[in-house]
């Protein structure tokens, strides 16, 4: 699904079945600017699990040469994708001033969450994520990374979870903001173990 400038999609707990976990089930036109966009309530699921080399996230904020602003995202929860929502790293590829509340990632084969965006300039501004869990198989056998946040000036988190993964959790780069509240439980590190932490932050 395609969602442009001045759009409101509320799936009124519809559920989105995709069988192929390397596409979006949301992603942004390839318009320049895409602003103004509500996505609420809505349950993607994917029938495959498989990790792919180009890992798509199942809600999209933009590709490369595009911008997204003002896009909220509120209820949504996300079953066995490869990631759950991300703005990946390309040229010219920023959001700003997104807002994320009560977000669930069941799952995830690469990451629940990345925001990446132009390799040199960053990913953008002003993002508030409240309330965001990413969980995993009881059997931890999923080495998703929670989370990968590079390059945002004003990244406001409060209420991030993380369960029953077996990787790193969070990593902070090149970024500036305030961190509320963050839970992680249960988890392992299995071949992470004195190499890298549940929390990674650089520069």
């Amino acid at each position: 699904i395609v969602y442009y400038s001045n759009m409101s999609l509320e799936g009124n707990g519809c559920t989105f079945i995709m069988s192929d976990n390397s596409k979006s089930i949301f992603k942004p036109s390839a318009a320049t600017f895409t602003s103004r966009v509500n996505i609420y309530n809505f349950t993607l699921n994917y029938q495959s699990r498989t990790a792919s080399a180009t890992p798509l996230p199942a809600i999209s904020l933009g590709q490369a040469n595009t911008t997204s602003y003002f896009i909220n995202i509120h209820n949504v929860t996300i079953n066995d994708a490869n990631t759950g929502i991300g703005l990946l790293s390309a040229a010219s590829s920023f959001a700003f001033y997104i807002t994320m509340e009560n977000v669930f990632v069941y799952r995830p084969k690469n990451y629940g969450i990345i925001l990446q965006g132009d390799p040199t300039a960053g990913t953008g501004t002003n993002y508030n994520i409240n309330g965001f869990w990413v969980i995993g198989n009881d059997d931890f056998s999923d080495t998703a990374e929670a989370g990968l946040f590079n390059g945002i000036t004003g990244l406001y988190i409060n209420n991030f979870s993380v369960e029953k993964l077996s990787a790193r959790s969070l990593i902070f780069a090149t970024c500036d903001g305030f961190i509320g509240n963050i839970y992680i439980e249960n988890c392992r590190l299995f071949s992470y173990v004195n190499t890298r932490g549940f929390l990674t932050f650089s520069n």
